[in-house]
C-alpha cells in the first residue's frame, strides 16, 4: 500500500516535471508572438517598400489577426494546464495528509508495542529471579 502510495507522488512528479515543460514552452511562444506583434507594429510602410515587400493595410491586419488568435489558444492552453497542476497539487496535498495519518497511526502502534515489550521483559525477568530463588 505504501508503494502504490510512493508510485503515485513518483508519477505525479513526472507529471509535473512534464507541465513545467509544457508551460516553458507556453512562454516561448507566446514571446515569440509578442515579438512578432511588435515587429509588425514597427514596420513602417516604408520600411517594408525599402524591402521589397508590399504588404496592404488588410494583410497587416490579418498577421495581427492571426498572432492575436495564436495567443489566445495559447491562453486557453495555459489555463488548462494551470487547472491541471491545480488538481494535481490538491491530489499530492490529499496524499500528503493521508500519509501523515498513516504515519502517526504507526507511531502510536509502535509506541503501544514497546510498551508491550517492556512489561513482558519485566515479566520475564521476574519469572527468571523467581526461577533462580
Amino acid at each position: 500500500d505504501q508503494r502504490d502510495r510512493s508510485s503515485d507522488i513518483l508519477s505525479l512528479d513526472a507529471k509535473f516535471r512534464y507541465l513545467d515543460e509544457r508551460t516553458g514552452e507556453l512562454k516561448l511562444f507566446i514571446e515569440d508572438a509578442v515579438a512578432t506583434v511588435d515587429q509588425l507594429r514597427k514596420s513602417s510602410a516604408g520600411e517594408l517598400h525599402a524591402l521589397g515587400v508590399r504588404l496592404s493595410q488588410e494583410e497587416r491586419e490579418k498577421q495581427l489577426e492571426d498572432v492575436v488568435c495564436r495567443i489566445a489558444a495559447v491562453a486557453n492552453e495555459q489555463r488548462l494546464v494551470d487547472g491541471r497542476l491545480g488538481a494535481n497539487l490538491s491530489g499530492v496535498e490529499d496524499r500528503i495528509a493521508e500519509l501523515r495519518s498513516v504515519h502517526k497511526e504507526m507511531a502510536v502502534q509502535s509506541a503501544e508495542t514497546l510498551t508491550q515489550l517492556e512489561k513482558l521483559k519485566t515479566f520475564v525477568d521476574a519469572s527468571l529471579r523467581d526461577q533462580l530463588t
